[in-house]
C-alpha cells in the first residue's frame, strides 16, 4: 500500500511538471512603442532573445519570468509612412541597450516578471527594473488554445536618468518625442490558467 501512495505522489508530480514545461514551452511575450509627436512612429513585435518563464504547478499564478534586458529584437522595420533599413534593426537595438537598461544603476541588464494575482478577465503582473517595481493590470481574453493577456506599462517610472537618456539619444528617431508606456502582451497555453 505505502508503494502505491508513492507510486501515486510521483505521477501527480510528474504530471504537474508536463503541465509547467507546456506553459513554460507556450510562452510568448511581446511589446509595442510609440515614437513621434502623432505617435506615427509605431514599433511592434518587441521582444527579448533570452527569457526563462517557469510556472509553478503548471498554473499561472505565481509565475515568474526572468529576462535578459540586453537581449532585446525589434524586428518591425516600420516607421509611420515609410520603411527603415534592415540595418536599423541593430541601431535600434544598440540605442535601447546602451541609451536605457545599461543607465540603469542597480543590476543593468535583468529584469523580472511576476504574476501575483489573476482574476476573471485580468492578471496583476509585477514587473521589476531597475530593482524598482511597478505592478500592472492586464487584461486577458481567449485566443483560440491560448490565453492573451494585454496591459500598459510606464518604462520611464523604471528611472528618470535612463529615460532621459534614452528620449535624448533617440530624439532625431522618434521625431523628437519619445514616449514612455508601452503595451505588453503575453500568450500562454490556455490549460495554463
Amino acid at each position: 500500500m505505502k508503494k502505491l501512495i508513492v507510486l501515486a505522489s510521483m505521477m501527480a508530480m510528474g504530471s504537474s511538471s508536463v503541465y509547467a514545461d507546456a506553459c513554460s514551452d507556450g510562452f510568448g511575450m511581446d511589446f509595442t512603442f510609440l515614437g513621434g509627436r502623432t505617435k506615427s512612429y509605431i514599433v511592434d513585435d518587441n521582444s527579448f532573445k533570452k527569457m526563462t518563464a517557469t510556472f509553478p504547478n503548471g498554473k499561472l499564478e505565481g509565475a515568474t519570468v526572468d529576462i535578459d534586458l540586453f537581449s532585446i529584437t525589434t524586428p518591425d522595420l516600420t516607421n509611420g509612412e515609410m520603411t527603415w533599413e534592415e540595418g536599423m534593426i541593430a541601431v535600434r537595438d544598440k540605442n535601447t541597450v546602451d541609451g536605457f537598461f545599461k543607465i540603469h544603476e542597480n543590476n543593468p541588464g535583468k529584469g523580472s516578471a511576476k504574476i501575483v494575482k489573476v482574476t476573471d478577465g485580468s492578471v496583476d503582473v509585477a514587473i521589476t527594473i531597475n530593482a524598482i517595481t511597478e505592478t500592472i493590470t492586464m487584461k486577458t481574453s481567449a485566443d483560440g488554445d491560448k490565453l492573451k493577456a494585454t496591459g500598459e506599462l510606464d518604462v520611464s517610472k523604471f528611472g528618470s536618468k535612463a529615460w532621459n537618456n534614452f528620449r535624448t539619444l533617440c530624439a532625431g528617431f522618434h521625431q523628437r518625442k519619445s514616449w514612455p508606456t508601452i503595451t505588453v502582451n503575453f500568450t500562454v497555453p490556455a490549460s495554463c490558467k
